[in-house]
């Protein structure tokens, strides 16, 4: 006789790796109870005992991508906890582009003291350096604003990733716009943007902090 098969019980964090997958595989808008249970073989109601609407599985839904993402956490320097958040969200708007757009639903750092982990410690890295809490805060938050807002641009360029950039600047006379027509013709991509930020980044925020 074979032994019986015991089934995985459910819970929140088996729920959240389901919605995750449903996600990266079909998109966000494929996210609902329904398609999750699906995924896990059960009906929908009981994923209820786990999270309470499809709200609360989107929003943990957001700690799974920062630790999926591996951001840098320990004792660091101000440029390496930049230079590793913008490394490790490049990553991950490569490998999973349709769960990027999640990071617009909630502010950060997370409720989740696994995913907020990297944010307390970039956050001791720019007070090791000589800011308050409110600045290193801010500078914090200045840095994901902006690494963010590339790694949307990534992930789209990963769904599409043929787009028809010339078309605008093309239209553009280049006797008007001689810089722009330069621009054409070279055409930067994205890992040029990746570098101009960070390095930007590094640069601003490594500096002593503006008093006042």
């Amino acid at each position: 006789m074979s032994p019986r098969t015991v089934a995985t019980p459910l819970s929140r964090e088996r729920v959240l790796r389901a919605a995750f997958e449903q996600g990266d595989a079909e998109g966000l808008e494929s996210v609902t109870m329904r398609s999750v249970a699906g995924r896990l073989g059960v009906e929908a109601m009981s994923l209820y005992n786990h999270v309470p609407n499809k709200k609360a599985m989107l929003d943990g839904l957001v700690d799974l991508l920062v630790q999926v993402a591996a951001l840098p956490t320990g004792e660091l320097t101000v440029e390496q906890w930049i230079r590793g958040t913008a490394t490790g969200m490049r990553a991950l708007a490569q490998q999973h582009p349709r769960m990027v757009p999640l990071f617009s639903r909630r502010p950060v750092p997370l409720d989740d003291p696994v995913s907020a982990r990297p944010f307390e410690s970039g956050l001791a890295a720019f007070v090791r350096e000589g800011r308050d809490v409110a600045q290193g805060f801010s500078a914090v938050q200045g840095v994901l604003l902006s690494v963010l807002a590339l790694a949307q641009l990534e992930a789209t360029a990963q769904s599409d990733p043929v787009p028809d950039n010339a078309t605008a600047l093309a239209a553009l006379s280049a006797e008007e716009f001689p810089l722009l027509a330069q621009v054409q013709a070279l055409d930067p991509g994205l890992a040029d943007f990746w570098q101009t930020l960070t390095d930007a980044l590094v640069r601003g925020l490594t500096s002593p902090p503006h008093s006042g």
